[in-house]
């Protein structure tokens, strides 16, 4: 120790406690610098206005998927269900209907079952013989054990197992004349009074049929002016089911 250097470690401390924040704060430095030059290389590049474009381009068509999607959930879901409610109608009626011994075809696309019933008419007249009373009371039991399933309200819980929550908006019972020497109303308004004749023959045996209403509160069961092309297809009836389907905007 000498009187020129009375404390020899304060030099060394002092240097220390100064060069090293000073070396921090210059690499900070630096690193600020690298980062603001790159990001100047890359905002200056030309494709950099393209990018910005693309990323908002696939903002929109994330948006348009996403309205897509809500679309589908609130348009298609609901078809799609009464679509399978429909078809599942279709073929307990037609097991229930088979069951009995009918003879019948169903068209699923048109939400139609056509049953086969031999001199179900009388000819010459708006009149039912034996087999179409016999006909329209197998097709008033089997609507009176399915249709309460997709009526307003439901009304038959224990028995719409499988059902979904798709409700039916019209039940039509069309008259399918094959052979008859049709009066002189002409052909399609003999069929539309046979199929006045059905559906009141339907309801007789089973009334509670006509008190059914669909999703807009109309009654569900109707009649139209027979089965299309009926003076060619088997004698019987058509019953042709309508769903009730939200509105497309």
């Amino acid at each position: 120790m000498t009187p020129q250097d009375p404390y020899p470690g304060e030099q060394e401390l002092s240097s220390h406690s100064f060069f090293v924040p000073m070396v921090d704060l210059l690499a900070g430095v630096v690193f600020l610098l690298v980062i603001m030059l790159a990001a100047s290389v890359l905002v200056s590049r030309p494709d950099f206005g393209k990018a910005q474009s693309m990323q908002t381009e696939l903002r929109r068509i994330a948006a348009e998927l996403e309205t897509a999607r809500a679309a589908e959930h609130l348009l298609l879901d609901p078809r799609r269900q009464a679509d399978r409610d429909r078809r599942l109608l279709l073929e307990r009626l037609a097991g229930r209907l088979a069951g009995r011994g009918y003879q019948l075809s169903v068209d699923a696309e048109r939400g139609t079952v056509a049953v086969e019933a031999r001199d179900a008419f009388r000819d010459g007249a708006i009149a039912l013989e034996p087999a179409g009373q016999a006909l329209a009371a197998a097709v008033g039991d089997a609507l009176a054990a399915e249709l309460p399933c997709l009526a307003v309200p439901a009304t038959n819980a224990d028995g719409c197992a499988g059902y979904g929550d798709a409700r039916l908006e019209t039940v039509e019972v069309l008259a399918s004349p094959s052979r008859m020497t049709m009066p002189a109303g002409g052909a399609v308004s003999t069929a539309r009074a046979l199929s006045l004749q059905l559906l009141s023959s339907v309801a007789a045996a089973h009334p509670a049929l006509v008190a059914l209403a669909g999703e807009r509160g109309v009654p569900l069961m109707t009649y139209g002016e027979g089965a299309s092309g009926a003076a060619e297809g088997p004698e019987g009836l058509v019953l042709r089911f309508q769903m009730a389907l939200p509105p497309i905007p």
